[in-house]
């Protein structure tokens, strides 16, 4: 249901492939990964910086069923989005880690274990400029 059209792409794939054997040694707390308390995503040090980036609707899903998915009116306004575009500005920010990502060695990465920082997603800065894309704020 996902599809990435972008240059950077192929590099960003063979970073994921690179990364999956730690993703895939750590067992995350029981609890859900939704809140602000979730752990952050350590990125590549390419990525820092501010970026202009798009998303597109290719389809939507609804596993658990409409009803799980907020009724028949939000399934509806969910199906007329599939090929809209929003273009916003996204941010991917180097964070000095005080412990290694998560608390747990080895997984900040090379950059922290050398003493820099991990870079990580802008969340703030994306949520508000997703929302001014959509609400058409400034």
């Amino acid at each position: 249901c996902t599809s990435v059209e972008a240059p950077w792409a192929a590099q960003a794939a063979a970073e994921a492939a690179r990364l999956r054997p730690l993703r895939e040694a750590v067992t995350l707390p029981d609890r859900a990964c939704t809140s602000v308390e979730a752990l952050d995503v350590p990125y590549p040090a390419w990525l820092a910086g501010t970026w202009e980036v798009s998303s597109k609707t290719a389809c939507v899903d609804a596993p658990e069923g409409v009803d799980a998915f907020g009724g028949e009116r939000a399934w509806r306004n969910a199906q007329a989005d599939v090929g809209n575009v929003v273009a916003y500005r996204s941010r991917w920010v180097e964070r000095t880690a005080a412990l290694p990502l998560g608390g747990v060695a080895g997984l900040a990465g090379s950059d922290d274990a050398a003493g820099g920082g991990i870079v990580v997603a802008g969340r703030h800065y994306k949520v508000g400029s997703i929302t001014d894309a959509v609400l058409g704020g400034g």
